[in-house]
């Protein structure tokens, strides 16, 4: 999870204006929120404060707080309270319970299903729980090409997981191809968003660059899913 965190944080200053799915995402959440009147909400994996500056805007909240495993304090606005710590143990940090919780591009990289079973910690009986996130096709390209990537789940894994303690109000999916001229633009979009999951010894070749091109067509699918959940 460390050289993950690392990555990203190396990618700050070129994340927002390259993470074109993920900004896409940030405004479904947005339109999936059936309020926008919140006493307390919570941020998980804040980043750079994409998502964060958007909530700003539309939302009339009272206490905001956000969270990252890396320290993005000076990218918030500052009426936040940040909170520098693995999203895993959130539920360990913090004693309150929020109106809204809401995490975009974050919960593939953890344990997910504990993390699910957990966060309910924070939630009070009318709590909404907003989340963003990735299914088995993202990157697929890249999985096949390298034999590496996430564990991600698919949309009857949250299903099955989620009806455990939520009721589910919104779960749906969505396949986003995005087209590169080269490959190694396919590379350096993966870079300067932090996204891939490559190993810290992969190296990138002029044959490994030719077989992606000639197999793939320089192509990257993201595999966006979007859930919307409350407490049972």
């Amino acid at each position: 999870m460390q050289y993950i965190a690392k990555k990203f944080f190396e990618a700050k200053s070129t994340y927002d204006i390259n993470a074109i799915i993920q900004n896409l995402m940030q405004d479904r959440l947005l339109s999936l929120l059936p309020k926008k009147r919140f006493y307390s909400v919570l941020e998980i994996g804040c980043g750079t404060g994409g998502l964060t500056r958007k909530l700003f805007q539309a939302l009339d909240f009272t206490k905001f707080v956000c969270n990252d495993i890396n320290d993005y304090k000076s990218y918030i606005p500052p009426q936040t309270d940040f909170i520098l710590l693995d999203a895993n143990s959130i539920h360990t940090a913090l004693e309150e319970k929020f109106d809204l919780i809401i995490s975009n591009a974050c919960i593939q990289w953890l344990h997910q299903r504990e993390f699910l079973a957990n966060i309910l910690k924070l939630c009070h009986q009318d709590s909404l729980l907003v989340f963003g996130t990735f299914g088995k096709q993202n990157l697929i390209e890249i999985r096949q090409h390298t034999n590496n990537g996430l564990d991600y789940l698919d949309l009857i894994d949250y299903e099955k997981i989620l009806s455990e303690n939520y009721h589910i109000l919104h779960l749906s999916e969505t396949l986003v191809p995005l087209t590169f001229q080269t490959p190694l633009e396919v590379f350096r979009h993966l870079k300067l968003t932090g996204v891939n999951s490559l190993e810290s010894n992969y190296t990138i070749t002029q044959k490994k660059l030719y077989e992606f091109q000639t197999r793939f067509n320089n192509t990257l699918t993201y595999h966006p899913i979007y859930i919307t959940i409350k407490p049972i």
